[in-house]
């Protein structure tokens, strides 16, 4: 199933003749080297299945740039990983482009400035 926002977006039509590109930063995170981070059971498999869906739904965009850190990827999501391909996006990317950021694991909050973080593999 394609998801609807990619079919009915405003933008798709700049995305499908390439005047824009589409940008995708993926991440899902099960388990966790913090012992206090409990195992998670889905956000890993979401994160790839969504890849996948996404990949299918964007087949006519001729500019796009995937990222993905799961659990079961090439790259997984340490903080390392993830951060380069953000900063790789927010250097990169043009006024134009549509940038799509998903994100499935747990978050905390920062005790020291109580801000809320998202948890990387490695936090």
């Amino acid at each position: 199933m394609c998801p609807v926002s990619v079919r009915t977006s405003r933008s798709s039509q700049a995305l499908e003749t390439g005047n824009a590109k589409l940008w995708m930063l993926l991440v899902g995170i099960n388990q966790y080297q913090d012992e206090q981070l409990t195992t998670l059971r889905y956000s890993a498999f979401d994160c790839q299945g969504l890849g996948n869906a996404l990949m299918a739904a964007t087949q006519a965009f001729p500019k796009k740039e995937v990222h993905i850190h799961h659990d079961f990827s090439e790259q997984p999501p340490y903080l390392n990983t993830v951060q380069a391909s953000l900063e790789h996006i927010v250097t990169t990317a043009a006024s134009q482009d549509t940038v799509l950021l998903y994100f499935s694991g747990h978050g905390a909050l920062e005790p020291n400035q109580q801000q809320a973080v998202l948890c990387l593999t490695d936090t």
